[in-house]
């Protein structure tokens, strides 16, 4: 059931389904393995709060997922918008 509406609100035919699938766990599992060691490097390195350490290793890691996502997984590019 997750699939089906998954495919329905994110995949819209520009690429194979099946690869984005691929695609978009690879960049879920880096990201999620590169925000735990950067997050624990940023608390080791810096005596700053936690949360505001926390709000930059999220804004960081988050852009790196939008950028993936949309340019190497989905493909977009700015003629096909």
């Amino acid at each position: 059931m997750l699939i089906l509406y998954t495919e329905l609100f994110t995949f819209d035919g520009r690429k194979n389904v099946k690869n984005t699938i691929l695609g978009a766990l690879s960049v879920y599992a880096f990201g999620m393995a590169g925000s735990t060691l950067s997050y624990d490097a940023l608390i080791t390195l810096f005596d700053a709060p936690i949360r505001l350490l926390f709000l930059i290793n999220m804004l960081g890691w988050g852009l790196f997922t939008w950028a993936t996502m949309r340019w190497f997984v989905f493909g977009y590019t700015s003629e096909e918008e």
